[in-house]
């Protein structure tokens, strides 16, 4: 966001140094399910950028212009002309007034063979779902990999055969983009970063996007 903002100012001859910018989380570190090398990383790209860290803090206040958070340091407050809220992914509100079982974020609860919990004649799979025994971060890899062991427990379901479990892989690679043409790759305790990581990322989207494009039969 920052920089593509920064970029629309220098396009409006405006002077892009007139905008500062704040990050706030209540963990004591950014990115916390990502290797030290990676956090260290995004807290240099973040001081280049200008942006102020702000640690520990947990939000419990907001008002127009203005939010105010609880730190290390005790109560503090910082004016703002914009808010911008990140939060934690959370499951649909229909999934809740569903009935069935849920987590405390409000995801549907499944087993290893993808059937929810309490009620074994429905399956579910990708972001609406939570495995049981296999706690996941919410990212697109799980879902994609969800879809192939789903169809066959749906034939298998219908067919009055044993269904096979599904265990999602422990580790797994994330690609992220600075927005600069530049990326930082992180899968356990390996980390890399440069251009050719973006390039890399951007094949990857291009050709993930173009099944949806390229379809049998004829164009989308």
């Amino acid at each position: 966001m920052q920089y593509r903002l920064r970029q629309e100012f220098a396009h409006l001859r405006a002077d892009p140094e007139r905008l500062h910018w704040h990050l706030l989380t209540r963990d004591a570190d950014i990115l916390p399910t990502h290797s030290r090398p990676v956090r260290q990383h995004f807290r240099r790209v973040l001081t280049a950028r200008g942006v102020r860290l702000h640690l520990a803090a947990a939000v419990d206040d907001a008002g127009a212009g203005w939010l105010q958070w609880q730190g290390t340091n005790g109560a503090e407050r910082l004016a703002a002309d914009e808010v911008v809220w990140v939060t934690r992914a959370g499951g649909a509100a229909w999934l809740r007034d569903s009935g069935l079982a849920v987590d405390g974020d409000g995801f549907l609860r499944v087993g290893d063979t993808l059937q929810v919990a309490d009620e074994t004649r429905i399956f579910a799979a990708g972001d609406c779902a939570s495995m049981i025994d296999h706690p996941r971060e919410k990212a697109g890899v799980f879902a994609v990999r969800m879809g192939q062991p789903l169809a066959g427990n749906l034939r298998r379901a219908v067919a009055g055969r044993a269904l096979v479990d599904h265990h999602p892989q422990r580790r797994w690679l994330a690609l992220i983009s600075t927005g600069d043409r530049y990326a930082v790759a992180s899968r356990g305790a390996f980390f890399a970063a440069g251009r050719w990581v973006w390039h890399w990322k951007d094949w990857i989207d291009r050709r993930f996007m173009r099944l949806f494009t390229d379809l049998p039969g004829g164009s989308a």
